[in-house]
């Protein structure tokens, strides 16, 4: 059960103004995950404050920072996922009971603005989308889901996780400017990457969320602080098969996964690339878009990196000390393989038929 955890059941007062009168935000985080505590002003968060103290919006619908009436809807759709259980609350609790009842239902609650009838809804759809993969156990050997090494795939789109960032989340660096549509074509198909993606979500980044908070007990943000390098992007690799797997991806984490990304830098963004920028906007929650920050010169990205992920935890290749991620890449190859490598032929057909 959720209260079985170590964060217990919330109370009313302490969903609006924190635990022991302390609040915790993402800038009370210390590298590791552990929090430091501020004394709460008086008996209201900053939250309530109205003007006298300006709450950080990335505060919005925590624990800690929630209005009456958004404890009223959290109370009532507590008692929802209890009344319901089953896939309802295995969908709701897709990371395990672990993650604290109050931070896995607000992560819901914010995803549809606390419209009580759009969280129900989207819990009912995010429960149908991963009903077949669900019964595949979410493909725990991504082998068999890929149909090729992972390493194969990762030779022809590059990402990876690499450490963790400073309030405890994730890294996952992700490369598609060097993305090849034709090379992805030839190991596996659209549904092999969709299933995929589901191992990672459910065995990858899942199990990397619960060591982190195993260790660091006071880790909350199941979140994801995302590096997208568009470096040696062209407008040809732009293509609408390119574009169906990021939809389709997205798709998938916005229903499925959602308020799980903490922040995306997208680096090294060519000028074209504000277009498909605007595309790409449209699939996504107007909350989540402005959690992402284009940032085109590398002394830029490099600095803002540095803000958000230690220098240790950070790879060479993006300004910080920690093994380049070519390095990292390379370790995904099977076991007794030193080194691979992937070419891509294009053989012209004759025209016979064979």
């Amino acid at each position: 059960m959720a209260d079985e955890t170590d964060n217990g059941v919330w109370t009313a007062d302490e969903l609006m103004h924190g635990r022991g009168g302390t609040e915790t935000s993402p800038s009370d985080t210390s590298p590791t995950g552990s929090t430091t505590s501020k004394v709460a002003p008086g008996r209201f968060s900053t939250r309530k404050l109205k003007g006298k103290e300006k709450a950080d919006p990335m505060d919005w619908g925590l624990p800690g920072h929630l209005t009456e009436e958004e404890v009223a809807t959290f109370m009532k759709f507590r008692d929802e996922v209890e009344r319901r259980g089953g896939e309802f609350k295995n969908t709701v609790y897709s990371f395990g009971d672990i993650e604290g009842e109050a931070y896995c239902l607000t992560r819901w609650l914010r995803a549809r603005k606390f419209k009580y009838d759009d969280v129900i809804a989207m819990i009912e759809e995010a429960t149908e989308v991963r009903k077949e993969a669900r019964k595949h156990d979410f493909y725990p050997d991504p082998v068999s889901a890929l149909g090729c090494e992972p390493s194969v795939f990762m030779a022809q789109y590059p990402q990876l996780y690499h450490g963790h960032a400073k309030n405890g989340c994730p890294v996952f660096i992700s490369k598609p400017g060097v993305l090849n549509v034709d090379g992805m074509e030839c190991i596996t198909t659209l549904d092999g990457i969709l299933k995929f993606h589901w191992h990672v979500m459910m065995h990858d980044y899942k199990t990397r969320l619960l060591k982190h908070k195993e260790a660091n007990p006071n880790f909350n943000r199941f979140e994801c602080v995302v590096v997208i390098d568009l470096d040696h992007l062209s407008s040809s690799q732009l293509s609408s098969r390119a574009l169906s797997i990021v939809k389709t991806q997205t798709a998938i984490d916005s229903v499925c996964f959602p308020e799980t990304m903490n922040r995306t830098l997208v680096i090294n963004a060519p000028r074209f690339f504000s277009l498909t920028w605007n595309v790409i906007k449209g699939w996504i929650d107007p909350r989540t878009a402005g959690k992402i920050e284009l940032i085109s010169s590398r002394k830029s990205w490099e600095a803002r990196l540095r803000e958000l992920v230690d220098v240790d935890q950070l790879p060479s290749d993006y300004g910080g000390k920690a093994i380049p991620t070519t390095e990292t890449l390379r370790k995904e190859a099977p076991d007794g393989v030193m080194q691979q490598h992937h070419e891509l032929i294009h053989v012209r057909s004759s025209g016979h038929t064979v």
